[in-house]
């Protein structure tokens, strides 16, 4: 499920969970190793043994759970300044998730053994767990995102999240979407039709406008935000 990012050109202190990343790579710096991928290189797949993370610089990632069915189903994408596969690391257990380089990736890596090095130290630890809070309390967010009738929400928090990392220099804040309409909808847990039904509202409202098939103008960023965290529940 998608989650809104906030931008980079805000002030990260103004976004608890953006802090908190920000103070942890801080504290993980002498262990991380840079290394880059090419778009649509496989960082890791499900159920692969976990022995590192990732701490993306530049581009995004789309992680995806392969269900009992054999089908697979978008779960999140994650950007600049985001920490990804850490969980599995502390039991040694297998990845829970595949995750593919939507876009040419610069990340600093974090192996598992320096992992556990790293938290032997207090502050380390105690920032592990403060994040493990904020990912379960995604989950919450995503249950109940999916109680919602309209799909306005869901929508505008992955058009948020994907809202490029810094305004153009002449002001205009635009939306790429890296994915397929179709792929993008099962991410959101809806229909093709629906998001393109809630997209088109917020077009007609001067929310967005269109460029092309996939890019988008915002002209109102804090109508878009305010959509986002709309909460209609069933």
């Amino acid at each position: 499920m998608l989650r809104p990012e906030p931008l980079a050109s805000e002030d990260p202190k103004a976004n608890p969970v953006d802090a908190l990343a920000q103070d942890l790579v801080g504290l993980l710096a002498p262990y991380l190793k840079k290394k880059r991928f090419k778009a649509g290189t496989y960082l890791w797949h499900g159920g692969d043994p976990a022995r590192r993370c990732i701490v993306i610089d530049r581009g995004r990632i789309m992680a995806s759970r392969q269900l009992p069915s054999g089908r697979s189903v978008p779960t999140c994408l994650r950007g600049p300044g985001e920490i990804v596969g850490f969980p599995p690391l502390f039991d040694g257990s297998g990845y829970p998730t595949t995750v593919k380089a939507l876009e040419d990736l610069e990340v600093r890596v974090l192996e598992r053994s320096d992992l556990l090095r790293a938290v032997q130290d207090g502050p380390v630890a105690l920032l592990m767990f403060k994040l493990f809070a904020n990912r379960l309390r995604e989950v919450f967010k995503v249950v109940d995102q999916l109680s919602q009738r309209s799909a306005i929400p869901r929508v505008a928090a992955a058009l948020l999240a994907l809202v490029q990392d810094r305004p153009a220099k002449d002001g205009f804040t635009f939306v790429t979407l890296p994915l397929a309409a179709g792929t993008l909808a099962k991410a959101l847990g809806i229909a093709p039709e629906t998001l393109s039904r809630a997209i088109g509202q917020m077009i007609a409202e001067g929310v967005l406008h269109r460029l092309s098939v996939r890019k988008y103008q915002v002209l109102d960023l804090d109508r878009l935000r305010t959509q986002a965290q709309e909460d209609e529940p069933a």
